[in-house]
């Protein structure tokens, strides 16, 4: 039987320094999500997280993870069917641990009220899910936000 290593690896655009703008010290790039329409990329992301979870090294003394598992939330414009192509390719992997969000008033309050002025108006933001195993922010002490 061979064996398949998979190699996923960072690039920074530009030197580690906030002074220079955009890079993955200083931007989103320390963000893992699996919620891609491609079952690789979702396969590679999930067995990228899942040895950030289980590597003794990406731990503090105290046993806390170095990064901090913030879930993921999906908006859809209306008349969009990613969100429902994710969703499918979750499934058929057997990892859908989403739920539908209902996109009203309630939701704006969600997560410590991350989404208060999101407008769903323009373009018109008809459905969601919220995905809690799909995102890992890198290298952080932070505890996950409530719901």
């Amino acid at each position: 039987m061979t064996a398949l290593l998979r190699v996923v690896c960072g690039v920074d655009r530009r030197p580690p320094d906030v002074r220079q703008g955009s890079a993955s010290s200083t931007d989103i790039n320390k963000i893992v999500r699996a919620d891609y329409t491609t079952p690789f990329y979702m396969d590679v992301a999930y067995e990228a997280m899942d040895a950030w979870k289980t590597w003794l090294v990406l731990r503090n003394p105290n046993g806390q993870w170095f990064f901090h598992q913030s879930g993921w939330v999906m908006l859809s414009d209306e008349g969009s069917d990613l969100a429902e192509r994710i969703r499918t390719d979750l499934r058929a992997r057997g990892s859908d641990g989403t739920s539908d969000l209902v996109i009203d008033g309630s939701v704006r309050e969600r997560w410590g009220g991350l989404l208060k002025n999101t407008r769903f108006d323009d373009p018109k933001i008809e459905k969601g899910y919220w995905n809690p195993e799909a995102k890992l922010d890198g290298l952080t002490l932070e505890t996950p936000w409530p719901e």
